[in-house]
């Protein structure tokens, strides 16, 4: 980690000397960010001699909670790297993610798979140790994300003198893929690592910052505004910030306070709920799930769902968790399941839907992805793109994105986010400790959970879904190994 004080500064100091910088640090930098930036300078520097302990010695891992300033620091280190002439990739494992990152450096970034050229007739990357990637030095943001087979294939297809920085939280929900690569980086004493613990963004109170503290040290927050539904007019002061605990006892009741309360309030200060406001929550199924949340505000977000749906649609069900009883309307918010290599849409994308075709009994509908913002990190320009689905892709390819499950918000941020934490099923068997740290972590204004505050401490409580056993840890440290065990059966 890190070190503090005066030490900290002249390595820093001496680093970016040695790098041959030729602007001094930004001076909002603060001192472990400093030496995050100076150790990648000098890495960048002399490739060669920093690989000297492998490719350990040519990579970084830069860490921190929410509101830490991980990407200011990955701005100032592209920086160094671009002062030294190097070629700098950009990459994160989703679209979302990637778009985020692209935005707040201010240069192309994509996902993995597309840095790596994925060819998906041949199942395989066409970047590879045979074929490696034209980089100098790359960034993967999101790290938390990161499966150990994506990681192998992406360490496979550098060259011997790229420098590489791996940024993301470990406290967050681990990969989806086998695997805690980042956890296993973080936990070896051989990876050179900087962490940061200053808080510089998040709403101006620090609310969530601090909540987020507590609750990976698993004390249940107590930085809080409570407001009942009725109190919630009571509060008056325009776009609050921190984190407010609207109580709610069942799912059904949370679903009531979430798409009318809440967001008839929200709107009333003066947050703007189309693009300002994500509901996020732990599960698919329920009251209190993505499927009948999204139905819901939809009802309220998209005044066109209120007209008569296309011939052979059915009606929105209210209680239903298929989402093939949802109509698609124009002006819908969706999001892609899947990545669709033939028409550039990934997993992740955002859009929304333009026209609704019937066709039958049945109706297909148009939705237009959002542009990545300039050319991506292989050089091509990226425009609006449009897809045609047929109404049996709603819940398998794309879905409505009023709301959506935590995990499906890693990589992402918004001012806003709304929450149930509820002790009623299903909800108990997927609240642990990361996804409630991940959920309140996407707020950077205000966080707002509807529920109770004994389900939130059963949530800190609650670490069973976090032990992998990868022995990657084990591996990069060089630690003896026991023989394998035979079972007898």
């Amino acid at each position: 980690a890190a070190r503090n004080g005066e030490a900290a500064g002249e390595a820093a100091g001496s680093g970016t000397e040695a790098a041959g910088l030729e602007h001094a640090f930004d001076e909002r930098l603060s001192t472990a960010q400093r030496e995050a930036v100076a150790q990648c300078a000098a890495m960048g520097a002399d490739a060669a001699a920093h690989g000297k302990d492998g490719r350990l010695g040519r990579l970084l891992v830069l860490t921190g909670g929410p509101g830490t300033g991980k990407t200011f620091t990955v701005r100032e280190v592209v920086r160094a790297w671009r002062q030294q002439g190097k070629h700098v990739m950009l990459a994160c494992p989703t679209a979302r993610a990637a778009s985020v990152l692209s935005t707040s450096v201010g240069l192309p970034a994509s996902t993995i798979h597309r840095l790596l050229e994925f060819n998906p007739q041949e199942k395989a990357f066409r970047r590879d140790k045979l074929n490696p990637l034209p980089a100098d030095a790359v960034v993967i943001d999101e790290a938390s994300m990161l499966d150990i087979h994506l990681a192998a294939r992406f360490l496979e297809a550098l060259r011997e003198e790229c420098v590489v920085l791996f940024v993301g939280d470990a406290n967050q929900l681990p990969s989806v893929g086998p695997g805690a690569v980042l956890h296993d980086l973080l936990g070896s004493p051989r990876v050179p690592r900087v962490e940061l613990s200053g808080i510089f963004r998040q709403d101006p109170t620090g609310d969530i910052a601090r909540n987020a503290a507590l609750i990976n040290c698993g004390v249940v927050p107590s930085h809080w505004r409570r407001a009942t539904a009725a109190q919630l007019d009571g509060i008056l002061e325009p776009r609050p910030s921190g984190c407010l605990l609207v109580p709610a006892r069942s799912a059904a009741e949370a679903q009531r306070l979430l798409c009318g309360d809440v967001l008839r309030w929200l709107r009333g200060v003066g947050y703007n709920l189309q693009e300002e406001v994500q509901v996020l929550s732990p599960v698919k199924r329920g009251p209190a799930g993505t499927v009948q949340l999204n139905q819901r505000l939809k009802g309220e977000l998209n005044r066109r769902s209120r007209a008569a749906p296309p011939d052979g649609a059915a009606p929105d069900a209210a209680t239903s968790d298929s989402e093939a009883d949802v109509r698609v309307t124009i002006g819908d918010h969706v999001i892609q399941l899947k990545n669709d290599y033939d028409s550039q849409v990934f997993n992740g994308d955002s859009g929304v839907v333009c026209a609704v075709r019937p066709e039958g009994r049945s109706y297909s509908f148009v939705v237009e992805f959002d542009a990545r913002k300039g050319p991506t990190p292989l050089g091509e320009e990226s425009e609006p793109v449009r897809v045609v689905y047929p109404r049996s892709a709603l819940g398998k390819t794309v879905s409505l994105a009023y709301a959506l499950t935590v995990h499906k918000s890693q990589g992402s941020e918004y001012e806003v986010v709304c929450m149930p934490v509820l002790r009623e099923p299903p909800h108990p068997y997927m609240l642990f400790r990361n996804l409630l740290y991940t959920g309140l972590s996407r707020a950077k204004r205000l966080l707002v959970v509807v529920g109770t505050e004994d389900a939130i401490a059963n949530a800190v409580a609650n670490q069973k879904a976090q032990a992998r056993r990868t022995m990657l840890r084990q591996r990069i440290s060089n630690d003896a190994f026991a023989p394998p065990t035979t079972r007898h059966l």
